[in-house]
């Protein structure tokens, strides 16, 4: 099943919303869908090159008291009457979405979620062994950041010094079920924007062959491969993007 993140933040009235539908449910159309209801019912109904006609997707929608403001209530709710018909081919999921700086109250949920992306990619997460930094995440890293949905963490990311003019990504992990909805390139940006703020030259990371998922989004964000530069012996992998 093929997803979609409507973002409350992406628009503010009514054609902007559209707009952005658009921009979810087409690929490469040189032409204007209507902007109204039953074109909206149309395009969740598929056939318009994201997903095929009658192909189910699931809808997750972020920020959603924001447009219902935006968008005024009878609208957003005739929407959601739409996205939740018995007909329609929408899996809906009103969400709250956020990422935050770490603080301690998160520990066990941090804890609790990284087992769980360990255990997807077959090793073991070891806190009180060789994972025993995440006992010390706001002491070893520059920054930490959470997200979080409905309150619980999806996704981590973290930013720590090698050196004056080198960062190092970290933490980069998220939860398997928020996957294909550019979440991952949403925890990319939070680091590489902090990593510029702070002034560093560049940033670089270690990562194995094998997490091709992870590779992708490294090379789209323009991380480029580079000589060994730790002494991690797990890692085959070294990237670099410079800021």
């Amino acid at each position: 099943m093929k997803r979609i993140l409507i973002d409350g933040n992406n628009f503010c009235s009514i054609e902007e919303f559209y707009t952005e539908m658009e921009r979810l449910l087409t690929r490469n159309l040189d032409w204007k869908t209507g902007r109204n209801l039953d074109a909206l019912a149309d395009l969740l109904s598929g056939g318009f090159g994201f997903h095929e006609y009658g192909e189910k997707i699931e809808v997750f929608w972020s920020n959603s008291e924001k447009s219902k403001n935006d968008l005024g209530e009878d609208f957003f709710n005739i929407v959601l009457e739409i996205m939740n018909d018995d007909v329609s081919n929408c899996e809906l999921k009103l969400i709250d979405l956020q990422t935050v700086t770490y603080q301690e109250k998160y520990r066990q949920d941090v804890f609790d979620f990284t087992d769980r992306c360990f255990s997807e990619l077959g090793k073991a997460f070891e806190p009180d062994g060789r994972h025993s930094f995440y006992r010390e995440i706001e002491s070893t890293f520059d920054s930490f950041w959470c997200m979080l949905c409905n309150s619980r963490v999806i996704g981590t990311v973290a930013i720590k010094r090698v050196d004056e003019a080198t960062a190092e990504l970290k933490a980069l992990y998220l939860d398997s079920g928020f996957r294909g909805l550019g979440l991952g390139q949403k925890l990319m940006d939070t680091a590489l924007a902090f990593a510029r703020e702070k002034s560093y030259g560049r940033v670089v990371l270690d990562s194995i062959a094998q997490y091709t998922h992870a590779l992708k989004l490294y090379e789209k964000s323009g991380f480029t491969r580079i000589e060994r530069y730790n002494d991690n012996q797990k890692a085959e992998i070294f990237m670099e993007k410079v800021l």
